[in-house]
């Protein structure tokens, strides 16, 4: 998965640099607000980025992927990936077709 890097500034002015990575893509915004809502009831802080690019799809997948790039991501914080990434794994899991 990929990492980036997020910058925070402090009290003091001073910032602070916290690696991030992305654990989730979907066409649309909606499984990332819910992932994200499950990562916080886990007191784990996530983010979405690229939040604007599904409506370069029309907020549907459009077949074989070819703008998988335009589509949201949730990112967290690398010291948070392990438990985030099962949280978004099972989520994952049980909102597959059958």
């Amino acid at each position: 998965m990929p990492h980036a890097s997020e910058g925070t500034v402090t009290g003091e002015g001073v910032v602070q640099r916290t690696e991030m990575r992305k654990i989730f893509t979907a066409p649309s915004c909606i499984p990332c607000d819910f992932l994200c809502s499950l990562l916080a009831a886990e007191d784990i802080p996530a983010m979405i980025k690229n939040e604007g690019g599904s409506s370069i799809t029309g907020n549907s997948a459009i077949p074989g992927g070819e703008c998988a790039w335009a589509w949201p991501e949730v990112w967290i914080n690398s010291e948070d990936f392990e438990v985030a990434s099962q949280i978004a794994a099972e989520f994952q899991k049980s909102h597959e077709a059958p």
